[in-house]
């Protein structure tokens, strides 16, 4: 009996091993980028809640469980960044970005910290796998059927592929088959003790999602298929669980009125509604859909006919194990089948139940036959032609996966071999690495509102943009640099967008729409005023705390007074000019007959403050009653690390006094 166990013991471990194998990849899939809506969301909401500290999450469209036990993984990839220099505080995990569905990051910032937090999953879907060879074992007492069913649930494509997804299906499939399990044990225990675990599984099960509500039958079924029918064992199954709901998801208490709107509204989304190519008239058409799904990418056909047929053989004999093992996994076929909305996730959970029906089958086989050898043998047989097919989806389609590659991964390299001397706007709707805007000459803007004369006005020379809208027809001046293909249509979450590098070519054309743009431009005025006979100094925010005026555009206006006007319009003028920049390498010119012309700062000292002179006559005004300067260069103080300022600035003006030039 000890060899007996021991060599299940091990079997059951090599198989969770080679489980654990085949979902490692899981982990950094198609990082940094979420392809999956719910697991972008999942994953920002638990890493907020632990930057706040805040266990009530203010969302009950899932239960809350879901985040509880992955906080943990966020703070365990936190500090394995911190340690390596790449995280000074939780803050630097980026969870917000504006153009992101619901304000929602969808490129990490630190992929270590969601590998951390999909370890939870694959630990789970690991999990599955062990529970599945348990149950299989009580149910048929059969080594070689708990074998054939665990290897089954250990292959299946769609739970490998799950497995690896930040998000509540897998967690509910383990929770689910843990309360079964220890069920079966109370079946035949007769303990309290397990009566209590498997009614708090299975609320924690609901606890981590509600489709999960069919497994409150398992510890009442129990106890009435035990046939010590006691008030206390009764008062466990049905009291037990809901404790067990509302301690892992307590705010549901606090928050009922959000509760009830966000559960109505999943109940109105799977049941009324559907969802928009998820959906399909409950009955025999959902019925036929998971069947289908079952069949061609969950468990593979063989498995399915042998389920079939396992099924037929325990509901002809039905034994009270039997009884008790079949009471949820059909419970939830029936939910899911009466539903509008079909998602193939919701029926995770069914997977091992099919796995394990499929092992009655084999476990009636051996019975059946004569000698031990024969039974080995056709036991290996019947494994081997179960799970080769679902065995091979798996390895062709973790083959495809890891063969995928996101525009955005060959664009970043692009141009973190080519960015040098450019600055560069990144548009924000397509999601590039976060590490590309961390660098002081880039940073992202909303393609949908900003023309290529704004991002010039900006200071930017090249545009890294989406392929779609205004920008799918650029104008003559925008120079194509590099070209990624991929989607040409702006997606509700981003996936392998086509992107277009351009470059802005300084021709006649692009600077007379700058020059349009900047006649228009509030920005582009500088706020001086006449504080003396042929003197104007900078007034209003922020130049009553800064003494000074910022260029913040590449071309700006300074408007003259009248008196100024009849000076100049008298004879050529000297303009001087209290001027500094903090950048090395800056030049400031004027700007007139749409382009930047005499040039009047160039090689300054960053940070010192200069006297510099031009002559003007009326000609060299930008319009009649303005004159206007060029910078060449704009950057922010906040990311070239010389303050906190996040302003784009090129050069301040203190002053400016003009002189006849007679």
């Amino acid at each position: 009996m000890m060899t007996r166990s021991l060599s299940a013991f091990f079997l059951c471990i090599g198989i969770a091993l080679f489980a654990a194998l085949l979902r490692l990849y899981t982990l950094g899939l198609q990082m940094p980028y979420f392809y999956q809506e719910d697991e972008g969301h999942h994953f920002n909401r638990t890493v907020n809640m632990v930057k706040r500290g805040e266990m009530n999450p203010h969302y009950f469209n899932k239960p809350s469980l879901h985040f509880y036990i992955r906080m943990p993984a966020v703070l365990a990839g936190y500090a394995w960044e911190k340690s390596r220099g790449r995280a000074q505080s939780l803050d630097d995990i980026r969870t917000y970005n504006r153009y992101g569905l619901a304000g929602y990051a969808y490129t990490a910032s630190h992929p270590n910290v969601v590998k951390a937090v999909r370890a939870v999953s694959v630990l789970l879907g690991v999990a599955l796998v062990v529970l599945t060879f348990l149950t299989a074992k009580t149910v048929t007492g059969s080594i070689w059927a708990a074998a054939g069913s665990s290897l089954l649930t250990a292959v299946s494509p769609d739970l490998i592929k799950h497995s690896g997804i930040i998000g509540v299906d897998i967690l509910m499939a383990a929770m689910c088959w843990a309360a079964v399990y220890i069920g079966l044990v109370y079946l035949k225990s007769g303990k309290p003790l397990h009566l209590i675990l498997c009614a708090v599984f299975a609320g924690l099960a609901i606890s981590s999602k509600y489709n999960a509500l069919p497994i409150i039958a398992v510890p009442g079924l129990a106890v009435l298929l035990s046939g010590a029918i006691k008030r206390r064992e009764m008062a466990i199954a049905a009291a037990v669980p809901l404790i067990a709901f509302f301690a892992a998801s307590p705010f549901i208490l606090i928050e009922l009125d959000r509760f009830v709107k966000d559960i109505g509204y999943e109940v109105w989304h799977y049941s009324v509604a559907g969802h928009e190519g998820h959906t399909a008239s409950p009955g025999i058409e959902q019925a036929i859909f998971y069947l289908l799904w079952l069949s061609e990418s969950a468990i593979g056909p063989a498995g399915l006919a042998a389920s079939a047929a396992g099924l037929a053989l325990m509901l002809a004999r039905p034994s009270k194990a039997t009884l008790l093992f079949l009471s949820f996994p059909l419970l939830l076929f029936l939910e899911m089948i009466l539903q509008k909305a079909n998602f193939t996730r919701n029926m995770i959970a069914f997977i091992p139940f099919i796995a394990i029906s499929a092992s009655a089958a084999l476990a009636a086989i051996r019975r059946r036959l004569p000698s031990e050898l024969l039974a080995a043998a056709a036991s290996l047989t019947f494994v081997i032609i179960i799970i080769a097919e679902p065995l091979s989806l798996s390895l062709n389609e973790r083959a495809t996966l890891l063969a995928e590659r996101d525009s955005r991964d060959a664009a970043s390299e692009w141009l973190n071999s080519n960015l040098e001397g450019k600055s560069t706007a990144i548009s924000g709707q397509i999601m590039m690495p976060p590490h590309l805007l961390y660098r002081s000459d880039v940073r992202s803007f909303d393609q949908d509102k900003f023309s290529s004369p704004d991002l010039f006005l900006d200071g930017y020379d090249r545009i890294v943009t989406g392929h779609w809208g205004a920008w799918s027809e650029p104008p003559s001046y925008l120079m194509k640099a590099a070209e990624f293909d991929g989607v040409n249509e702006k997606e509700r979450i981003v996936k392998n967008p086509a992107i277009v590098i351009y470059d802005l070519r300084r021709s006649d054309a692009l600077l007379a729409a700058v020059d349009d743009r900047a006649q228009l431009c509030t920005e582009c005025s500088l706020p001086m005023r006449e504080v003396a006979s042929g003197k104007l100094s900078c007034s209003g925010e922020p130049a009553e705390a800064e003494q000074f005026c910022w260029i913040g555009k590449r071309v700006v206006r300074i408007n003259l007074p009248s008196s100024f006007l009849e000076k100049i319009e008298s004879g050529p003028s000297r303009i001087d000019l209290e001027i500094m920049t903090p950048w090395p390498g800056q030049t400031v010119r004027l700007w007139h007959d749409s382009s930047p012309q005499e040039e009047i700062l160039t090689e300054s000292t960053p940070g010192r403050w200069e006297n510099v002179s031009v002559l003007i006559d009326k000609t060299k005004l930008s319009s009649p009653s303005s004159i206007s300067l060029y910078v060449e260069k704009l950057q922010s103080p906040f990311k070239a690390g010389l303050s906190q300022d996040k302003r784009l600035l090129g050069a301040a003006v203190k002053t400016l006094t003009i002189s006849s030039e007679r």
